[in-house]
């Protein structure tokens, strides 16, 4: 791909998306990574939390979960689709490094079941090889993230818990919604492209090469000992790449910002809009009509009553005030000069 273009996919937010012809002007707010972008979701507490968690913390935590962990032993976190492979996974496991994998209830139960054959509930702890297994409670989200922070490797899943991997501050795995047409390995790529960019040649082959595994590219192996290897490397990169985020305003900081300065500038030209419609209304009298029904507020027609979704609404967006964000990323609309 041409140099800066995943960096592009991942940056680029709260542009203008002018209409070709109407007054109308759209804005597209994008989360992300580095400067450029929304940022993340993060309480202002978070931060200072996670640097207060101590060893002890962590012991006392696992603890209560009825968790105890060697030194000597990697601490997993397994949180998955169904569909990630499992069975692959726990098989690499038993001959790799001596792990222990921690499994929220009701996580791919089925096929982690399947795999282990027999049936799992919380509590349930089975060994296999290197590998032992442990089932614990679907946890709260703020018990979630102590476990995140607790574990050597964190596996996660979609958009919430990868943000939470995030401010971890240790290694984590991918796994990525599955789309039609293999379009999350392009979103893989992109943020695999700026996640591993200063990382070694050495670490980012290995790296790249399990997560794209994890998210089910044809022709990559799942190398969990290689990637196992390389986790002492990975720690305190990961802690770099997060510190590296949180230096970009979290996104509900960003996202108030930009909303009030929206805000005033569209206190600024309603007036110019206004006028603007009214003319071309005076140009097309078919249009004058719908014009006039929509800046009164007052038709009765089923069709553009407020709980009817008009095309005149539609069309017209800030005849009423209103806001339009999206978060589709490769929308045409957004792409408009």
């Amino acid at each position: 791909k041409p140099p800066g273009q995943s960096q592009l996919a991942w940056t680029i937010s709260a542009l203008p998306s002018p209409h070709p012809r109407l007054p109308i002007t759209q804005y597209f707010f994008f989360p992300g990574f580095v400067p450029g972008s929304g940022g993340l979701l993060r309480e202002n507490d978070l931060l200072p939390s996670r640097a207060e968690f101590t060893q002890e913390d962590r012991r006392l935590f696992l603890n209560k979960l009825g968790v105890v962990v060697s030194n000597d032993t990697c601490l997993v976190s397994l949180f998955c689709y169904e569909h990630a492979p499992i069975d692959e996974l726990f098989k690499l496991m038993r001959y790799g490094p001596p792990t222990l994998c921690l499994v929220p209830e009701s996580v791919a139960m089925n096929r982690i079941a399947h795999a282990l054959n027999g049936h799992l509930s919380v509590g349930s702890q089975v060994t296999q090889g290197q590998l032992t297994i442990h089932i614990i409670p679907f946890l709260d989200p703020d018990d979630y993230d102590r476990l995140l922070w607790s574990c050597d490797v964190n596996f996660v899943r979609g958009e919430d818990s990868v943000v939470r991997a995030h401010w971890s501050e240790q290694p984590f795995v991918w796994q990525l919604y599955q789309q039609d047409s293999e379009s999350h390995l392009i979103k893989l790529a992109a943020f695999l492209d700026l996640y591993c960019r200063d990382m070694s040649e050495e670490d980012v082959e290995v790296a790249t090469s399990f997560w794209e595994a994890w998210n089910g590219k044809a022709g990559v192996n799942l190398d969990w000992v290689s990637f196992s290897k390389v986790l002492t490397r990975l720690a305190p990169y990961h802690k770099q790449w997060a510190s590296k985020v949180a230096s970009v305003d979290a996104l509900s900081t960003q996202l108030i910002r930009f909303a009030s300065k929206i805000g005033a500038l569209a206190g600024k030209s309603s007036s110019s809009n206004r006028n603007l419609l009214a003319r071309r209304g005076q140009q097309h009298p078919r249009r004058e009509k719908m014009l006039r029904c929509v800046g009164s507020g007052g038709c009765r027609s089923p069709r553009c009553s407020p709980s009817a979704s008009s095309p005149a609404q539609s069309r017209f967006p800030e005849s009423r005030g209103w806001l339009s964000l999206s978060a589709r990323p490769g929308s045409p609309r957004a792409r408009r000069p």
